[in-house]
């Protein structure tokens, strides 16, 4: 019974190892234990590439007319020149006194629905008439027709206002606007400085004369209401307007052509009332 239970214990013991080396043997790969595949860092996927920004378009400024623009722009900054075909008197069609008066040297007058003022103006070389006013820069579309007699002008929100060329020398002060006053400070006779003997008379009720070497010449005067800085003189063969700077405690008269460029300034001093 002994060698029996001996001989059983012999074979289970035999089993027993051979089932540890069939084991053992099952795992002949390389591959790590269990236990240290769990120890491994978990596999992170990886990041997707954020979508590219769409392309953004440049912000382009778009400017209103005639609104005041925000910038403080300027003629000079626009680079604009004076175009000689748009210099004149440009009156509107529709009630025949309102429009605008463009001279030669880049100064400019305009009456629209009773307002008054003056400006200084330029063409772009985008063709707008760019108008620089007291209170800030305008700017027009501009179009003419009928042999450069035609002015139309129009802007964003507002209608085409159409003007006719109008010859000033045709015109006489009341004409041109009611607005004319005169100054009781420019009454009296003022002496052209550089000869003693030249000058302009005023007197008090809007007549005039002056004499420059060349005969007396009588005028009607006024100053434009608007601006208190232009003379008109109405003659026979038509109107001159000056600017006008007087100096009244001075006793001096500076007049510089609004028409004609570069004629003057002719610089006179107070002489007294006329006689």
């Amino acid at each position: 019974m002994k060698k029996l239970l001996k001989g059983i214990t012999i074979t289970l013991a035999a089993i027993i190892l051979v089932a540890m080396l069939v084991a053992c043997g099952g795992n002949n790969n390389n591959d790590p234990p269990a236990n240290d595949r769990n120890n491994d860092p978990a596999p992170t996927a990886s990041p997707s590439p954020s979508p590219s920004p769409e392309p953004t378009q440049p912000d382009v400024g778009v400017i209103e007319t005639p609104d005041v623009l925000d910038t403080p722009v300027s003629l000079d900054e626009l680079h604009t020149t004076l175009d000689p075909v748009l210099v004149g008197l440009w009156i509107w069609e529709e009630d025949g006194v309102s429009g605008y008066w463009f001279f030669e040297d880049g100064f400019g007058l305009r009456e629209w629905a009773g307002i008054e003022g003056e400006f200084y103006w330029g063409v772009t070389d985008t063709g707008l008439i760019a108008l620089q006013t007291i209170y800030g820069l305008e700017l027009w579309y501009a179009t003419l027709y009928d042999d450069d007699t035609t002015l139309v002008m129009t802007a964003d929100g507002f209608p085409e206002f159409v003007m006719i060329y109008t010859d000033p020398n045709t015109l006489d002060l009341d004409d041109l606007d009611d607005e004319w006053g005169l100054v009781p400070a420019l009454v009296g006779v003022w002496i052209w400085e550089d000869d003693g003997e030249s000058g302009y008379v005023f007197y008090d009720d809007g007549f005039g004369f002056r004499d420059f070497g060349i005969g007396v010449q009588e005028f009607y005067w006024g100053i434009d209401a608007a601006t208190g800085s232009i003379l008109g003189l109405e003659f026979d063969h038509g109107v001159e307007l000056w600017h006008v700077e007087l100096y009244d405690e001075e006793g001096v008269l500076v007049i510089d052509s609004a028409q004609e460029p570069g004629f003057g300034p002719f610089v006179m001093v107070y002489a007294g009332q006329p006689q």
